[in-house]
């Protein structure tokens, strides 16, 4: 397969076609690629105006790299070992080789930007030695494995026996490139980092019920693996023995059985694993070795036995990578975990029912800065730095959920796992907010943390119009995240400080973000609200509907455990001066949209709140008519960021936030703005974080 591919003058491939009966040819319109062109009156050099063109800024992945040919993994091997390809896609017709991308509307050279090859391209000469494997130079051979592995793993395969075969031809062409021992798709001379593989998407991932390949390797899962390659530092293991046994005699192939003898230290731990509402993972050393909590990639979902929520098991971590850069984890290494019936020293990577354990790694501490606010003292921000830093990166920033949720679990105290799965700079800012330290003091808080990262993080270069340099325009873009109390927050920033000029917000996410605390009222013992104090209207004369208006979420969701409404009714008394201060759009960011469904209240008496429960203690409660706002205003320079909404199925707050999400949906426009639920109250974890990281990295990346 590889000497037919590779010997071949060019291939032709039905990229756009779904199976064989499709064929090459489409019927199309020529008008669908033909420019057009139009003036734009600039201050340049050559005169008042130029010429410009409209282009799909996703010019090559729309037609090549999301087609559905690549969706195939036996293709990658195809198009890697290929000289020349021409794709047929469903408008016109691709070229692609090692020097140039073409196509009918280009066909001297797709312009830079529209081009979007994501062709490993074979190197004509290999200079194999120390300095040809280090990862800082361009063309490495790691970081060329990696990139085909990555782009292979994305693929479909219709036998999963055929996980090593199909990408066989390709490590048959790189063996005698790179003189190393083939070993069930990890090679010896990178051995360290090539063990450092990890899910991209680990809830989806499964590992087959036969054995194909061993747990160390990346072929033993079904689903996107992301390659280790970006690790760098000191080796801290050493290869002592082998055994690569083929199921027939291609070496190269599904194989029979495996196994490594490394040589390095062997820690012991423990690994939690919890379901529910309160899901995550987490591995802790013995308290002779660092007593804290370390992070963990899954390889896949975790399993229990029925009817246990949680377990803890002993493991043991073994570092592979010692990072010698500040910004990485100082230590990277697998879990493993002691396979049944052998003795000890045999430690597969994941075994028997517990099998979702891959990369572990100690976090670095974040950067911390004291940022002053004004003469009011002073807000404390943590900075995480991505492990494969870019230049002229976009930044996300976290807001904390705030003093509610007591009884919940904590918030995840280390961010590293956003920052690594965005590849991204994340910034916590910790914004005041007690009794001491009432609204608005977390709003000011939050805009003079946001005004910092925009001054110290987010460059701004002058003299660069925007036409003319549109690649400066990523670093410029901000994402901001937060649940709760730092929702709310997150949402006022990412609605007015979403302008479509130089630096602003591009994405946000909100976990139940608290989007109107004018709402919130008490609620009877048996889940309705207390009747108007108001003069009834008179009654109409027309039949009375039979129809009983359906309960809110905060009614119904009154006596959640993890966040009731009495906590919130007690926090709005001790958070806020007067009542007058949560009507402001700032503290509850859907009063942008509409007006208040409540008039603004005088005096209120916090036992009111505080005793929400006790029938004929409650204060009553006086509804208005709402009335739509448009927002953002027309000439106010504001374009709505992309946004994903996450709700608690069981959360009060989840009907706010549902209208906080349609309301920005329509004044964003569809395919911008989604709601989505989420299991129990809908309290972020790790895992959140990490998918959350995963959207952020795609949306700030954007043209």
């Amino acid at each position: 397969m590889s000497d037919l591919y590779s010997n071949t003058y060019c291939t032709i491939a039905a990229t756009k076609s779904i199976d064989p009966t499709e064929g090459l040819f489409v019927k199309r319109n020529p008008f669908h690629y033909l420019r057009y062109a139009f003036l734009m009156e600039l201050k340049t050099t050559r005169g008042s105006s130029l010429p410009y063109f409209l282009d799909d800024s996703y010019y090559w992945y729309s037609r090549v790299d999301n087609s559905p040919l690549l969706e195939h993994a036996w293709f990658v091997q195809e198009r890697v070992l290929s000289p020349r390809i021409l794709h047929f896609t469903r408008d016109m017709i691709f070229w692609e080789c090692s020097e140039a991308s073409a196509c009918e509307e280009f066909p001297s050279e797709i312009p830079y930007g529209r081009a979007r090859n994501s062709k490993p391209v074979f190197p004509t000469q290999l200079n194999i030695n120390a300095s040809a494997m280090d990862p800082k130079l361009p063309g490495s051979h790691r970081f060329f494995w990696g990139s085909i592995v990555r782009s292979y793993t994305q693929g479909q395969l219709s036998d999963g026996n055929d996980k090593l075969a199909a990408i066989s031809g390709v490590a048959r062409r790189m063996r005698p490139m790179l003189q190393s021992l083939y070993l069930a798709g990890l090679w010896q001379c990178s051995l360290a980092t090539d063990l450092l593989w990890q899910s991209e998407i680990w809830k989806k991932s499964q590992r087959p019920q036969s054995y194909r390949a061993p747990s160390w390797s990346w072929a033993s899962i079904d689903g996107p693996v992301y390659p280790g390659c970006w690790v760098t530092g000191e080796e801290l293991i050493t290869l002592v023995d082998y055994s690569i046994i083929p199921a027939a005699r291609d070496p190269f192939g599904q194989l029979k059985h495996a196994f490594l003898r490394l040589s390095g230290r062997l820690y012991p731990a423990k690994l939690k694993i919890r379901l529910g509402s309160d899901s995550g993972i987490e591995v802790r050393f013995a308290d002779k070795f660092e007593p804290k909590k370390n992070g963990i990639i899954p390889d896949e979902p975790p399993t229990l036995p029925e009817g246990q929520e949680q377990m803890e098991m002993v493991v043991f971590v073994l570092p592979v990578i010692h990072c010698a850069e500040g910004r990485l984890p100082s230590r990277v290494g697998i879990v493993l975990v002691q396979a049944e019936g052998k003795s000890q020293g045999h430690y597969p990577k994941a075994n028997g029912p517990f099998r979702p354990y891959s990369i572990a790694f100690q976090p670095p501490e974040p950067d911390n800065v004291q940022v002053p606010v004004g003469a009011s003292g002073s807000i404390s921000l943590d900075i995480y730095h991505p492990p494969r830093p870019t230049n002229a990166a976009p930044v996300i920033i976290n807001f904390p959920r705030g003093p509610i949720a007591s009884t919940a679990p904590a918030a995840p105290t280390n961010l590293f796992p956003l920052a690594i799965a965005a590849n991204l700079t994340v910034v916590q800012i910790h914004y005041r907010l007690s009794k001491t330290h009432r609204y608005p003091i977390p709003i000011h808080d939050a805009l003079t943390g946001y005004e910092w990262v925009l001054k110290h993080l987010v460059s701004s270069p002058k003299d660069k119009p925007r036409l003319t340099q549109p690649q400066d325009q990523d670093h410029k873009r901000v994402g901001v995240c937060g649940e709760l109390i730092g929702g709310s927050i997150a949402a006022a920033v990412a609605l007015t400080e979403c302008h479509t000029r130089g630096p602003s917000v591009r994405a946000a996410v909100l976990g139940n973000p608290v989007t109107d605390w004018t709402a919130m009222h008490p609620v009877l013992p048996d889940g309705s609200r207390p009747l108007s104090s108001a003069p009834a209207p008179p009654k109409p004369r027309k039949r009375a509907s039979r129809v009983k208006t359906a309960q809110t979420s905060w009614e119904v969701n009154a006596k959640d455990v993890l966040l009731p409404a009495t906590e919130l009714l007690r926090a709005r008394t001790a958070l806020f001066r007067s009542a007058g201060d949560y009507f402001d759009p700032f503290a509850s960011p859907l009063l942008f949209f509409r007006t208040p469904s409540t008039e603004i209240p005088g005096d209120v008496d916090p036992l009111d709140e505080i005793f929400a429960e006790l029938d004929g203690v409650v204060r009553p409660v006086d509804r208005k008519r709402k009335s739509v706002r448009k927002y953002p205003p027309l000439g106010s320079g504001l374009g709505m960021p992309f946004t994903r909404v996450w709700v608690g199925e069981r959360c009060v707050l989840r009907d706010q936030a549902v209208e906080l999400g349609r309301a920005v949906e329509k004044a964003a426009g569809q395919g911008r703005v989604s709601v989505e639920g989420m299991k129990g109250t809908g309290l972020w974890g790790a895992e959140e974080l990490m998918e959350m990281g995963r959207w952020f990295g795609y949306i700030l990346r954007q043209p």
